[in-house]
């Protein structure tokens, strides 16, 4: 539990437990405002938590005044602690070039493999001839998303928007086949159509 004034910038969190059966609580207040050597995970669940239930008040306001000054209220926050909400997205920019980092492809190397639940030689040698390693690996990358990923969605769908702007970039003639093939590996049945391929 968060509570918090805004002029004081003080947190408070409340543990609750059951200690040999008796009822205990135990209470932590820190500063909102970290100095250099503190850590920031208590700051950052603290603005989870102050996020969600700004999100909840929001919904629940819809339009009305309470409900859009909640909602700036949650994004500020998020912006402030670097905590990601439904209403944010942190993006990485490489401050050199002022471009972003990444092409929107993935790799097709051993971490992928593993988060697909596979081995780099099963991912390998089911890569349909007419593709390269980088479009079978994203195509991949994209189907396990849609095809596990759902309830997560909110949290990744910009990742794969990218992707498959960048397949289409590719130009790839057989995404079709791909895409089969991509569903028999994982053991899904994700569609084009839900993709934006």
């Amino acid at each position: 539990m968060l509570s918090q004034s805004w002029g004081d910038a003080e947190g408070c969190v409340t543990v609750k437990y059951s200690l040999a059966g008796q009822p205990t609580q135990n209470q932590l207040r820190f500063s909102l405002q970290p100095t250099e050597d503190t850590g920031l995970t208590a700051h950052r669940l603290g603005a989870r938590a102050l996020i969600c239930s700004l999100e909840a008040e929001s919904k629940e306001q819809g339009d009305q005044s309470d409900g859009v000054k909640a909602k700036e209220k949650a994004i500020e926050v998020s912006i402030q602690s670097g905590v990601s909400s439904s209403l944010t997205a942190f993006i990485a920019v490489n401050k050199g070039s002022g471009e972003a980092r990444a092409s929107g492809s993935w790799l097709l190397e051993s971490p992928l493999a593993t988060a697909l639940g596979k081995t780099l030689q099963e991912v390998e040698s089911s890569k349909p001839e007419s593709v390269s390693p980088e479009v079978w690996a994203t195509v991949l990358a994209v189907t396990w998303l849609h095809g596990f990923k759902m309830d997560a969605q909110v949290e990744w769908e910009f990742l794969a928007m990218k992707a498959v702007s960048w397949l289409h970039g590719e130009k790839v003639p057989c995404l079709t086949e791909c895409l089969r093939a991509g569903n028999l590996l994982l053991g899904c049945q994700v569609q084009e159509s839900s993709m934006g391929m």
